[in-house]
């Protein structure tokens, strides 16, 4: 009975105020989800033990009642880990697993992930316990291991599939020529067909005067190309996507009124993204909450509303309180969407324009409702960006983050720069050194920023604001300041190949004022 009490909770039961009905205080529910982690590791460790054709060692159960058992328990945590992620009352690393039980992630090998191998038989019970427990409940490993392990897999793959990872001319690629002007437009036409993703792309530019950029793509002009083509395709101006009232981006459910060929387009942004992911890219996108769960292939329903439609998600909430003649708020199994002078009213259930709802039918109606709004509605379009996304990534090497950290692998977090970390990292070029006066009085500079102004720094010269998740060794090309000659000119810098172009300043007091100007004025971007 408290195992079904446990799972029966609903958001708002489980957050209820003092002297609400609830099975569990808080605290509770924190120590019973210990418990079950702890169970679910035991049980997956024999369960591996089994599979590798070794005697389970503590558990002496039927086979198919330690399935159900096994099965059971791995749902019940990962619900109650899944209702943490949206609404934390778990503390800081409560989910994470014991030292002796993770300590051997980083030996796994990444083969098993890339031969399509997980669901094999395998010989191994520690590899075969590892495998499990990433699988099904992967929070037990903390964040920058799995971090590790999956760009392990990432660059396992590369090597495959574009050989030389170290000059970037070399072996096949994929040739692109595009126009500054018209850039997701022509990255469109040349790429939509191509479904080799993997592969290296090289980038040829056109200047707004038609005129071929110089310069050869060394893999920076590539990486510039790439994020250039998903702000574009991703700007609510181009009409694919729209912005939740938090400013998370979702596909936009009236697109097909403006783009009928709409699939097509999202799925190439899948691609795009997960080949911008795939080349341990950052790109600062934010995306709303319901729509990554959908990417990674995850079930949503009324919980995740408060992610699209906050207001929608109160007002469907308040129904269930509400103390009036339900059939007096006139509302029925309809919808009625209106959207460039073209009304459409949409049925929740068949007839259901003429089905009123009341208070015998409102839990239905809420459910209908979310559901339409999450899945129905923008069905197709989150099924052409999924299928786009998994040609390039496989969506069973994602499945180990939630969706919260897959949108910190897209885009990076907010924290503050480790500034020592990038000064360890940076490579000089032209008249500087580590040890000349300017790039002294630049890094003293740089670590009296704020957080802020250090994040525009990074995005002066990388086009992102956002570190590396595995810190500045990750970052390529390698963060370089060159002396660019006198100091009457103001700092720039060539984005597609992370360069700063610093003057030589005498004056520090000169130097922090001119840094500031480019930094905050968002001029000094151009293309070496």
């Amino acid at each position: 009975m408290q195992r079904m009490a446990v799972c029966c909770l609903c958001k708002t039961e489980l957050f209820c105020v003092a002297g609400g009905s609830m099975p569990f205080s808080l605290d509770e529910m924190v120590d019973i989800s210990a418990i079950l982690r702890d169970i679910s590791i035991t049980l997956l460790t024999e369960h591996a033990a089994n599979k590798s054709g070794l005697q389970m060692k503590s558990i002496h159960l039927p086979p198919h009642h330690f399935h159900w058992l096994l099965m059971s328990v791995v749902q019940l945590v990962n619900q109650l880990y899944a209702r943490d992620c949206r609404r934390r009352y778990c503390p800081e690393d409560h989910w994470l697993a014991r030292q002796s039980v993770r300590s051997s992630l980083h030996q796994l090998g990444v083969d098993i992930f890339i031969d399509g191998a997980l669901d094999g038989h395998m010989q191994s019970s520690a590899v075969t316990q590892n495998v499990l427990l990433l699988t099904t409940v992967p929070f037990i490993f903390p964040f920058r291991e799995r971090v590790t392990l999956f760009y392990r897999i990432l660059s396992r793959d590369r090597s495959e599939k574009q050989g030389d990872l170290i000059d970037f001319n070399m072996g096949e690629a994929i040739q692109v020529t595009a126009r500054r002007g018209r850039i997701y437009e022509d990255a469109f036409a040349e790429l939509n067909t191509r479904h080799d993703l993997k592969k290296k792309l090289r980038v040829h530019l056109i200047n707004a005067q038609g005129l071929d950029e110089a310069g050869i793509d060394g893999g920076g002009i590539f990486r510039e190309f790439l994020s250039s083509v998903l702000r574009a395709g991703f700007d609510e101006n181009l009409g694919l996507f729209c912005a939740t009232s938090n400013r998370q981006l979702y596909p936009n459910p009236q697109v097909h009124l403006v783009q009928e060929d709409f699939r097509h387009h999202f799925n190439f942004l899948g691609r795009i993204l997960a080949k911008a992911l795939y080349e341990n890219m950052l790109i600062e996108l934010p995306l709303a909450d319901f729509f990554i769960l959908k990417v990674l292939g995850y079930d949503v329903d009324v919980n995740h509303l408060a992610s699209l439609d906050p207001e929608m998600y109160r007002n469907l909430l308040s129904l269930k309180s509400y103390d009036g003649d339900m059939e007096e708020l006139s509302l029925y199994f309809s919808v009625v969407n209106s959207a460039i002078g073209a009304t459409e009213v949409v049925e929740l259930k068949p007839d259901g324009q003429n089905i009123p709802v009341t208070s015998q039918n409102l839990i239905e109606y809420i459910h209908l409702m979310a559901n339409y709004r999450l899945n129905k509605q923008i069905h197709a379009h989150c099924l052409a960006f999924q299928q786009g996304f998994a040609s390039v990534i496989d969506i069973s090497w994602l499945r180990m983050f939630n969706h919260k950290e897959l949108q910190t692998l897209i885009s990076g977090t907010e924290a503050d720069i480790d500034i020592n970390d990038l000064k360890e990292h940076t490579i000089y070029g032209g008249q500087f050194s580590e040890e000349h006066d300017c790039i002294k009085a630049f890094w003293r500079i740089v670590e009296s920023f704020t957080v802020r102004e250090k994040a525009l720094v990074l995005k002066f010269v990388t086009s992102c604001s956002r570190a590396p998740l595995l810190g500045f060794k990750e970052l390529w090309p390698r963060f370089c300041i060159h002396s660019a000659g006198h100091e009457d000119r103001l700092p720039t810098a060539s984005t597609c190949m992370n360069l700063l172009k610093l003057p030589e300043y005498r004056d520090e007091a000169i130097l922090k004022e001119r840094i500031l100007y480019a930094i905050n004025a968002d001029a000094g971007f151009e293309l070496s």
